[in-house]
């Protein structure tokens, strides 16, 4: 029993730790304005892949066409990637200024294996790129105005190889939806502490920049495209290994990227086993070791809840941890949701929070073995 009560305590304090550490970060982290008298000098390339997409490109790439942006200074170059529905028809049928369709099945030999084909298909649109700054984001993305007006004011000023920007979960009606975007602003907040405090460094390739040259100088994804996911925290993480002061977060609303939540729970169990399909590879150990520390604390919980159904006493256990994740969680979220303009979802907290267990333990579990599907393929 001492054993066990020594290992709850500490699990309970290194949590207790981390998260106040990431509510630390995120207050610490300075939001940034674009200056009044910003004129952009920098060429940039926006890179968006396109699967099936038919629903959400035009929308995408619109939002894109209409930034406040001189239009002699970027081009939009959207991929697709072996559609089988009439996204290409309807980007061919449009007449967006500065766009550029490219075909990933016209770059690929016919017996040439690919598992990562998003990367090819970044990669092959990067080829074909003429911008100094690669931005990427979804087809299922859209953006304010501003967008690429607060990117490349930051990236001016600064000077970063890598800008992990924000991104949200939008039209959020039902409960199930509000869980996902209260977890996924989380993921935000979680992102932008690591990098402001040097502990870690995650990204979303939802919305990300990086240099041309520096993507040549890592080789692309040379090392890491023999995994379907990870273009956006694998291909961070590569390049902090060379240069690990060259990676910003910018906290910005103006940067913020929407987009929106899976409606069913199959296709948010495939999502996630895909986002954490490819842990196992981080290179930054330090993710790793917060993603194992959480993973065993949550699991802690679930099984001590689950065996006080036979020996009542673990309640003593449980009960506290389970309250202490609560409140440090809270803490954290109601930061976090109230920058980015979601407070609302903190109505539904409590509920969030019972599901939320649930899910870190079984999709923490589950994204190590078998397969995945994503966007009609099956992936290991």
């Amino acid at each position: 029993m001492t054993i066990l009560l020594l290992t709850l305590l500490l699990l309970s304090l290194a949590y207790l730790v981390l998260m106040l550490t990431y509510s630390y970060g995120f207050k610490q982290l300075q939001s940034w304005e674009t200056p009044g008298h910003y004129r952009p000098t920098t060429t940039v390339t926006v890179v968006v892949p396109a699967r099936n997409e038919a629903h959400n490109i035009l929308r995408c790439v619109q939002a894109i066409a209409e930034q406040n942006y001189p239009p002699g200074l970027f081009e939009i170059i959207v991929i697709d990637d072996h559609s089988t529905d009439n996204t290409a028809k309807l980007l061919k049928d449009s007449a967006i200024a500065n766009l550029t369709v490219l075909h990933l099945k016209d770059y690929l030999e016919s017996d040439e294996q690919i598992v990562a084909y998003k990367k090819k298909a970044i990669e092959m649109a990067i080829a074909h790129s003429d911008g100094k700054l690669i931005v990427t984001t979804d087809a299922d993305c859209t953006m304010g105005p501003n967008w690429l007006q607060s990117l490349v004011s930051y990236y001016e000023c600064h000077s970063p190889k890598l800008i992990a920007a924000p991104v949200r979960f939008v039209d959020s009606q039902g409960c199930f939806q509000k869980f996902q975007a209260l977890d996924f602003i989380g993921m935000i907040g979680l992102t932008a502490a690591s990098i402001c405090l040097k502990i870690g460094n995650m990204s979303n390739g939802a919305n990300l920049a990086y240099e041309r040259d520096v993507f040549q100088e890592m080789l692309g994804f040379k090392g890491i495209d023999h995994i379907a996911s990870g273009d956006d925290m694998l291909f961070m993480q590569k390049i902090a290994r060379y240069y690990p002061e060259g990676i910003h977060f910018l906290k910005s609303r103006e940067a913020v990227v929407s987009t929106f939540p899976e409606r069913s729970l199959q296709a948010f169990v495939q999502q996630r086993k895909r986002w954490a399909s490819k842990s196992a590879a981080y290179k930054d150990k330090r993710v790793t070791l917060a993603l194992a520390m959480v993973l065993m604390f949550c699991t802690a919980i679930v099984l001590l809840l689950f065996l006080s159904l036979w020996y009542p006493s673990l309640l003593q256990f449980a009960l506290p941890m389970l309250l202490l994740k609560t409140l440090v969680d809270f803490i954290f979220l109601r930061q976090v949701s109230r920058y980015f303009g979601q407070a609302s979802l903190m109505r539904t907290f409590l509920i969030s929070q019972l599901f939320h267990i649930i899910y870190i333990v079984s999709v923490g579990f589950w994204s190590q073995i078998g397969q995945y599907k994503w966007k009609g393929r099956q992936l290991k």
